[in-house]
């Protein structure tokens, strides 16, 4: 398995023809698959405290345990394995992902330690309620405490540590029980789950290679930077049959200039099938490679297609087939209508 998820994965969708894929397939399937595996319905993950950011869900309901039952067969952590592979290849072949984790998640991914603190975003009332522990003396907590928790089940009582049910939370071991209670309920109440996932993870991506990574930068590399800076645009674009000065050109860079950053981000997605960027911005842009390897930097290239009356993109190249128009008007027109179609597929190869 490692090795094939080591190598390019080749993707066809039903009831399409077969078709030489330089990458762009690939990239869909992304697209389409990770907001998939965070559907509510299969209950993997839930949204954390900020509601736009996701983690591992510790409680599913029998309904979506049920939906994961018809996916993924009887193994209870066979979803997170998938997700974990998922992630890794996407992280391996440079595709982004439209979604976000906690901080915690991507901490899990980097195999980093966890710290009380970690809590607050992912559970915040519990954090509050752990936290008044901390800054009270025990004999204000109105009730003896043993270095245990309940289970996921609620009822169970688990253990701490070692012993846990007979050793009594003290002022001097307090800090000891709270450090362990937050991480029984950020990590240790999913161990299986976790470990499942990352184990997967790494079948894909060696954390070798990660050493030097901290959880900010890797959210980066999964899901770019969602700043477009022109200026980083336009030094780091390409020109096929134009030159920067042509004044077709120039009526490009002023119309997108224009636009608020939504309208910039759907352009950047209408050519390169993403609205967003690499950390390392438009100078790391990734696109097919000539043969089976893994995707290569292509920056943003502009193309001149005499013949034709609006704009062509090439999402596996990063190439924007553009007319040369004879008036501002009729470029601002023509990048309308990319936008506004384009996600669509209208005029993308």
């Amino acid at each position: 398995m490692t090795g094939c998820l080591q190598s390019r994965i080749r993707i066809s969708f039903p009831g399409e023809f077969e078709a030489v894929d330089w990458g762009g397939v690939a990239q869909e399937w992304f697209l389409i698959i990770v907001p998939a595996l965070l559907d509510q319905n299969l209950g993997l993950f839930e949204l954390g405290a900020t509601h736009d950011r996701y983690q591992i869900n510790p409680n599913p309901n029998p309904d979506q345990i049920l939906f994961r039952q018809a996916l993924f067969g009887d193994d209870i952590v066979a979803g997170f394995k998938f997700v974990g592979r998922v992630l890794g290849k996407a992280l391996r072949d440079s595709q982004l992902i439209r979604a976000h984790f906690t901080l915690p998640f991507y901490k899990l991914l980097l195999n980093a330690p966890f710290v009380f603190e970690d809590l607050e975003e992912t559970d915040p009332e519990y954090y509050n309620s752990l936290n008044m522990m901390r800054n009270s003396p025990c004999e204000d907590w109105g009730v003896e405490v043993e270095f245990s928790t309940a289970g996921p089940d609620g009822i169970t009582e688990v253990e701490l540590k070692p012993g846990g049910l007979d050793i009594a939370v003290t002022d001097e071991n307090k800090d000891e029980y709270l450090e362990l209670k937050a991480n029984y309920v950020m990590h240790g109440r999913m161990a299986k789950e976790r470990q499942a996932l990352l184990n997967a993870f790494n079948e894909v991506v060696d954390l070798r290679d990660l050493a030097s990574v901290d959880p900010q930068e890797l959210e980066l590399m999964f899901s770019g930077t969602p700043d477009i800076n022109v200026d980083d645009w336009e030094a780091n674009t390409d020109y096929d049959q134009y030159e920067p000065h042509d004044r077709v050109i120039k009526w490009f860079w002023e119309v997108i200039r224009s636009w608020d950053h939504d309208r910039q981000a759907t352009m950047l997605q209408f050519v390169t099938g993403s609205s967003q960027l690499p950390a390392g911005g438009f100078k790391c842009l990734m696109g097919a490679s000539q043969g089976n390897g893994p995707p290569i930097i292509r920056r943003f290239r502009i193309r001149k297609l005499p013949g034709h009356e609006l704009p062509r993109a090439h999402t596996c190249f990063n190439v924007l087939d553009f007319p040369p128009y004879k008036k501002k008007a009729q470029v601002l027109k023509a990048m309308d209508i990319a936008v506004d179609l384009g996600s669509l597929g209208f005029g993308m190869e």
